[in-house]
């Protein structure tokens, strides 16, 4: 999509329609829309569930704790716990940076939107099986785009790192 703003900047982005996973992610005053700038961008091939929260805590903290910087987490589904695990976070830290959006994968059509969403944001995909070990996954592997906004039912991207770095 293309998108002008106020001053006539015209950006390029892409949307989906997934929206946050917790109205709680919501940072403006309506409660029901999240604007985050510059965030970093994790995405995952599958379910994230118990077995990945150590390694998604450890990016919270470094990134939206430590450094102060938004964090988008990106994909299919989130297990319970682990849904139980962004509430009790955001219910401590109100103004934790962080943002989760399911995003299917599973028909070729959707896998086709969801890699490149990835392509878009520079994001090296985090592949659930395929990785060998946890610590694999490094924060130089996160993508990036200049702002992120949306609500519970989608979400837009602006201006992703990769489209510069990957235009064909």
């Amino acid at each position: 999509i293309t998108i002008s703003d106020k001053a006539g900047v015209v950006s390029n982005g892409i949307e989906v329609n997934s929206g946050w996973v917790n109205q709680r992610m919501a940072t403006e005053d309506d409660k029901l829309t999240v604007k985050l700038s510059n965030p970093h961008v994790f995405m995952c091939n599958d379910i994230l569930g118990d077995e990945e929260m150590e390694m998604i805590g450890g990016l919270m903290e470094n990134i939206c704790i430590n450094k102060n910087e938004p964090l988008v987490i990106i994909a299919p589904s989130f297990s319970t716990s682990f849904k139980a695990f962004f509430e009790n976070n955001l219910q401590r830290n109100k103004h934790l940076p962080v943002l989760a959006i399911e995003l299917d994968y599973s028909p070729y059509n959707k896998r086709c939107i969801f890699e490149d969403l990835a392509l878009i944001l520079n994001c090296s995909i985090y592949d659930k099986y395929g990785q060998t070990e946890k610590d694999t996954y490094s924060i130089n592997r996160l993508g990036s785009c200049s702002s992120v906004m949306g609500n519970d039912s989608h979400t837009i991207f602006i201006e992703g790192e990769g489209i510069t770095k990957n235009k064909d």
